[in-house]
């Protein structure tokens, strides 16, 4: 069980960093991994793969955001 960060509904595009990440730090997160390339402060969220332009953010099973350029 990975105690570092949560994704609060399987729909959910972005995670919950559930302790201070670090720039550099891969997490494993369903048979993936996402190496961060920012520090991630606790209690942020973060996406878990690239998101182009203009792309539904999803949180709670619900979009709640676009992104406004690549991430």
């Amino acid at each position: 069980m990975n105690h570092k960060v949560l994704q609060i509904h399987p729909k959910d595009n972005v995670l919950v960093a559930l302790s201070n990440l670090n720039k550099g730090e891969s997490i494993y997160f369903n048979n993936m991994e996402v190496t961060l390339i920012n520090d991630i402060p606790a209690k942020h969220k973060f996406a878990i793969s690239d998101m182009e332009e203009n792309a539904q953010i999803f949180m709670y099973g619900s979009i709640v955001g676009r992104t406004r350029s690549f991430i």
